[in-house]
């Protein structure tokens, strides 16, 4: 027997192989194929099913239900689990997942989203070290600024306690890149992204267009980024500090400042591999100090000035210094 209900094409066959108590019912709407109940004829066996079809269609759709129970076209696999071998939900086509995972990732979705205001305490600090300030660093620079994010007040709170004067240039560098800068009575910044301080009912006055950065600032990844896009050979890291391989390494120097080296993969009494492979960065820390310089101010060093490549802002770039030589 073949028929349609609620746009299921259902297909019921008798038992071929003389068991009577097994009537194999097809459901062609994905293809799905299964045994249906012993015993049942194959009228008994299609009011069966029409039964389960009505109870499905009154109720939203079951997250492990299997889709060839729904009408084409009514249902659809979540997009959060496609492809999972197993327990793949169902929603209604265009909504909404009712799965409790799905929920629970809409509702910690949308409580991140209200924590939001548009800037955190690292964005701060990244647009002000490439304008050219010094973050606080417990070692490399006590007296830096300190920014930290303020969820009470959705924003962000700026401090350099060792020389509030160098607050006022940072605010301003702030403020050429769109954020609402106020200043606290008790020596410190707020600093609010443009759309929050609206939010908030701030006097934030037109907005400004920042300007284009002259010279940048180094950073780790931009060096070593750009000795790769060159060619030039870069050491692997083994994993705990170290390199595995020779070539070119970059490291954080003082504040401002950038260290691209040279490592001798060949242990120091390997003289024949230890020497060849000095020869070797040599002549690459003079290409990497040339290729730097059309950015940055990068200088090579002497071994006696702690060797490689110094490399700082442009504008902060000293006079070249000699060549190394080991």
């Amino acid at each position: 027997m073949e028929t349609m209900y609620k746009g299921r094409k259902i297909t019921i066959t008798r038992p071929t192989l003389g068991n009577a108590f097994a009537i194999r019912c097809k459901i062609t709407m994905s293809g799905e194929t299964w045994h249906g109940t012993p015993g049942l004829l194959v009228a008994d066996q299609l009011a069966e099913v029409r039964r389960q079809i009505d109870a499905v269609d009154a109720r939203a759709p079951h997250v492990t239900a299997r889709a060839h129970w729904y009408a084409p076209g009514t249902v659809e696999v979540c997009p959060r689990n496609r492809g999972a071998a197993y327990g793949q939900h169902l929603r209604f086509t265009g909504q909404e997942c009712m799965d409790r995972g799905c929920v629970s990732h809409r509702v910690k979705q949308a409580r991140a989203k209200a924590r939001r205001y548009g800037i955190t305490g690292a964005s701060v600090s990244n647009l002000l070290a490439t304008a050219g300030f010094t973050a606080y660093d417990e070692r490399r620079a006590p007296h830096g600024f300190l920014a930290m994010g303020n969820q009470e007040h959705r924003a962000v709170s700026l401090f350099n306690d060792h020389d509030t004067a160098k607050l006022v240039p940072m605010g301003e560098a702030l403020r050429a890149h769109g954020l609402h800068v106020v200043p606290h009575p008790n020596g410190f910044l707020w600093v609010y992204s443009r759309a929050e301080a609206i939010a908030q009912g701030l006097d934030v006055g037109p907005k400004v267009t920042a300007p284009v950065a002259e010279h940048k600032a180094p950073t780790t990844p931009a060096v070593r980024a750009a000795l790769k896009r060159a060619g030039l050979t870069l050491a692997k890291p083994n994993g705990w500090g170290g390199h595995e391989t020779e070539g070119l390494y970059v490291i954080k120097g003082e504040p401002g400042t950038v260290e691209v080296h040279w490592h001798s993969h060949a242990a120091h009494n390997d003289y024949p591999r230890y020497d060849a492979s000095r020869v070797r960065g040599n002549e690459v820390i003079p290409q990497a100090a040339a290729l730097l310089a059309d950015t940055y101010g990068a200088q090579a060093r002497t071994p006696a000035d702690g060797g490689g490549v110094l490399v700082t802002r442009k504008s902060d770039a000293a006079a070249p210094v000699a060549q190394p030589t080991g």
